[in-house]
């Protein structure tokens, strides 16, 4: 007589729906360290990758003519980032008379470092070409603008990963403007002009130090936006 087993069919599992997070925490991952190195006179922080470039602080020049000007606090924030990160990228240099073409703030900062090596790219420019470069540089930089509400999510982010924002060469003037722009900082989840303007509707302003300083005053007044644009353009 023969057995027969019978197996039952089993019910297919349904999973519980769950919600995908609207914006992944950033984790706090510390960047990889390039340590100092001292071989016989050398002092530098460059990258690896950068080594074939190595030459004599020394040996390069400042150029006279550079248009960009650096202020202490945009030395030290280079200076800062050199000594975290390392040099990741070179100066870009005329080979004829080395003089730098791109990253004079940078050169001056690894000499705040007591560097005395640093990466550099040389190139056979005449005056012209240098110049040119030179001036197209620095332009380029002036061309591009913040998008403040993704800038905003950014120094969200770091806050989450206990990481100062003012450390990345921002101050806190600066960073509240960025922060207003972004629904929802507050610790109920709202800011005062959330029930009056839409998130698509708000604009981001930067402003210098002399702007905000004079920010607060201005608006016990309760001027007219045209009239805060005006103030702030130097207007009376």
């Amino acid at each position: 007589m023969r057995k027969v087993t019978s197996q039952a069919k089993s019910k297919p599992v349904t999973k519980p729906a769950t919600k995908a997070p609207s914006r992944p925490a950033l984790k706090s991952v510390p960047p990889p360290k390039v340590q100092p190195t001292k071989a016989g006179k050398a002092v530098h922080n460059v990258h690896p990758g950068l080594m074939s470039l190595l030459v004599p602080i020394d040996s390069l020049v400042i150029d006279p003519k550079n248009a960009r000007s650096h202020d202490a606090r945009n030395i030290k924030t280079i200076a800062d980032s050199l000594a975290e990160h390392g040099q990741r990228k070179p100066l870009v240099v005329r080979e004829s008379n080395r003089t730098v073409e791109a990253g004079n703030g940078g050169l001056a900062a690894m000499k705040t470092l007591g560097w005395t090596h640093c990466a550099a790219l040389m190139c056979n420019d005449d005056e012209i070409a240098a110049t040119k470069y030179a001036v197209r540089d620095n332009r380029t930089g002036d061309l591009s603008d913040w998008d403040v509400s993704k800038l905003a999510d950014l120094v969200l982010d770091l806050r989450a990963a206990e990481i100062d924002f003012t450390a990345l060469g921002f101050e806190d003037f600066e960073i509240e403007p960025i922060l207003a722009f972004r629904r929802g900082f507050g610790d109920d989840g709202t800011t005062e002009l959330d029930n009056i303007i839409l998130p698509e509707q708000r604009v981001g302003l930067m402003f210098t130090r002399d702007q905000w300083d004079q920010l607060g005053t201005l608006l016990a007044c309760k001027p007219t936006a045209d009239e805060i644009l005006k103030r702030l353009r130097g207007g009376k």
